[in-house]
């Protein structure tokens, strides 16, 4: 297991100075235009991406068929992609709270740190609940065909939250938020348990 997950790893080496030119990039932006909250975001869709991107390389390899002619079973391949999702999400969350931390320390007072706290689960819960949604549909009908469908699922809670503002719809207390963002955090990384069994269901029933 953990060779499979190393070499997750290895393959994110391969577009890493791409993916940290992009970072620095939004790093300034998001300093800049004085929007700390948006850098949070950012590093959730880095993470979804890098998730994202494992499949492809492993769909144009082949490296499923030829994982499964070596010891290596297919639960066990399925528990690796899931280790590196939410070991992924939380590098995304560890470098977004660098990032808020050196915001603050810069322009202290524009953010205050539940402002910071709510915006980091906020962006790790979302990306964690679209990967586990998102997983089994690719081992289902394959990397390339399943990205317009994740145009739609990551669309749809931004096109929710823009409804929402339009509408003029209040936000709920403080004190309601500090209560529900932690199990928020919790109730999305455990929502990855059933989507690995129903991954690994079907990745069973797959002819490599």
């Amino acid at each position: 297991m953990r060779g499979l997950i190393r070499k997750e790893w290895y393959l994110c080496g391969q577009y890493a100075r791409t993916i940290a030119i992009i970072v620095l990039f939004f790093f300034a932006y998001g300093f800049f235009v004085g929007n700390g909250a948006f850098f949070g975001s950012l590093a959730s869709v880095m993470c979804m991406m890098m998730v994202i991107s494992s499949f492809s390389y492993d769909q144009q390899s082949g490296w499923d068929r030829f994982a499964l002619t070596t010891p290596v079973s297919r639960r066990m391949i399925v528990g690796a992609k899931y280790c590196f999702t939410l070991i992924s999400g939380l590098s995304g969350a560890a470098v977004a709270a660098i990032y808020f931390a050196v915001y603050n320390l810069l322009k202290p007072g524009e953010m205050d740190l539940f402002e910071m706290a709510a915006s980091l689960i906020g962006c790790f819960c979302g990306a964690m609940l679209m990967i586990a949604i998102f997983i089994p549909i690719i081992y289902k009908w394959g990397a390339d065909k399943a990205r317009f469908l994740f145009m739609g699922i990551a669309l749809a809670p931004t096109a929710f939250f823009l409804l929402l503002s339009k509408l003029d719809v209040p936000m709920p207390p403080a004190a309601f938020l500090e209560k529900a963002l932690p199990i928020a955090g919790v109730l999305c990384v455990v929502a990855l348990i059933p989507s690995y069994f129903i991954s690994l269901a079907i990745f069973k029933q797959k002819e490599l």
